[in-house]
């Protein structure tokens, strides 16, 4: 579930700066409302991305983590 999550993040933060790259090239006027709300999706998205990935990560280390972090015995 977090791999469709992640990819999906990945591609609405993408889509939203290629729509602002393209209309930035042509030239065209976007309403600011509209690029304001297309920035703060794009933010979100690369936000939940990347949180995704830092949980992928966590994930993945946990065995090292166990074996090579440090201990505390109460």
């Amino acid at each position: 579930m977090e791999k469709r999550i992640g990819w999906s993040a990945t591609a609405v933060s993408v889509s939203a700066g290629i729509v602002l790259g393209i209309y930035e090239v042509m030239g065209w006027t976007m309403p600011d409302l509209v690029a304001l709300i297309l920035v703060i999706i794009a933010s979100l998205a690369g936000f939940v991305a990347l949180l995704v990935l830092a949980h992928a990560i966590w994930t993945s280390t946990g065995q090292f983590r166990q074996r090579y972090g440090c201990r505390f015995p109460i």
